[in-house]
């Protein structure tokens, strides 16, 4: 039986969004092949590694790496200095056995820069074992210099496949690189595709969700809270329900008391019922700075809802100015302002634009995005 390797490059958190589309695919492919998964070992083990190896996927872990003390980071420093050798780091891939005999190994990566993604690479190349890239998001508001550009291109460059969520990902990615990827695959992410509209309750108030964990850095949330803050949403009968817990909760609490916005902005923490989200919901705002392709917006879709995004990652394939939704050109307060002004003159329609949304969706990916990138994957062994 031939094998497949999986690894997300996701250190971070134990969970996140980035992870959904490799693990369901790896769930999928598990029933034609031999599925092993590379993954970090956290305290409590996320449901979806249980799910993975429930389904018969074997699950290796990353090597347990301890932080330096003061005494030995200041002797690799020493090394460094002198040129001795420094102390050998344990590639995670080593605990991976027999890593020649896997036919292909897929790295999922949460952002395009990841500098580990050269050491997996590398290691891969040297044994010639083929590897494919998925890329959830592309971003250009972090620093890179030459040398980090030349490392980063030779791991892209090599690849079998290179698998890109948006066309702005992938000219981010040329931009920034300075060359043209030759080895690249359009893929999807995943929602449920077999998912009926649900029309939203009637209410006298305009609910709009926001869902998105709360990283404000990332998702933008802290801006609509200053554009809010006009007298004249006080005067509106809309109400935004913040959905999701993370890094900055606090920071919008502050906000959401500091401008007097208790009155049209909650925070709802996390919802696990999809149904519940959209059935008090009429509209979804998405104010992210960066992008691959939206979870979120995906799934809002699916049920019939009508989208206000910035226009990044693949927001503006998702969404037809006007008819589906509403697109902020850049994410400023301003530009914020400007667009949730238009889509409130555009209210009574909102219901409409849903269920045009809704079709929108199904016109531009028509095809449920698990079962084609499995297939696309099997393409690159068979």
């Amino acid at each position: 039986m031939k094998k497949i390797l999986f690894t997300s490059l996701n250190d971070h958190v134990p969970w996140g969004g980035s992870e959904v589309l490799w693990t369901e695919v790896a769930q999928k492919l598990s029933e034609k092949y031999q599925v092993v998964a590379l993954v970090k070992k956290w305290s409590n083990t996320p449901k979806q590694m249980q799910n993975l190896e429930e389904c018969g996927v074997k699950i290796c872990y990353k090597p347990i790496v301890e932080s330096l003390t003061f005494k030995q980071q200041f002797v690799e420093k020493i090394k460094s200095k002198f040129g001795l050798k420094k102390t050998k780091q344990l590639n995670d891939l080593e605990v991976v056995y027999d890593i020649k005999s896997f036919e292909l190994v897929v790295i999922s990566l949460g952002n395009h820069s990841d500098g580990k993604l050269r050491q997996y690479t590398d290691y891969l190349r040297t044994r010639r074992v083929p590897y494919v890239i998925i890329v959830q998001l592309v971003t250009d508001l972090r620093y890179l210099d030459d040398t980090s550009i030349l490392q980063l291109s030779e791991a892209y460059v090599h690849a079998k496949a290179v698998c890109y969520l948006s066309d702005d990902n992938l000219e981010k990615i040329e931009l920034q690189f300075g060359l043209l990827l030759n080895n690249t695959l359009k893929i999807n992410n995943p929602f449920f595709y077999k998912q009926n509209y649900v029309a939203p309750d009637q209410q006298q108030v305009y609910h709009v969700a926001c869902v998105a964990t709360l990283t404000t850095f990332h998702k933008g949330q802290e801006l609509l809270l200053k554009a809010l803050a006009q007298d004249k949403w006080r005067f509106r009968n809309i109400c935004f329900n913040f959905y999701g817990t993370g890094a900055n909760e606090i920071q919008l609490k502050n906000l959401i008391t500091l401008y007097d916005l208790d009155n049209i902005v909650n925070l709802k923490g996390y919802e696990s019922d999809n149904n519940k989200i959209w059935k008090k919901n009429v509209a979804c705002i998405m104010l992210s700075r960066m992008e691959g392709q939206s979870l979120a917006m995906l799934e809002a879709m699916s049920f019939g809802r009508m989208i206000i995004s910035t226009k990044v990652g693949d927001a503006a394939r998702l969404i037809k100015q006007n008819e589906t939704g509403f697109l902020i050109d850049a994410p400023t307060v301003s530009l914020i302002n400007i667009t949730l002004d238009e889509a409130w003159e555009n209210r009574k329609n909102w219901i409409e634009m849903g269920i045009i949304s809704r079709k929108h969706l199904y016109d531009i990916i028509k095809k449920d995005p698990l079962i084609d990138f499995s297939e696309k994957l099997q393409s690159l062994i068979n």
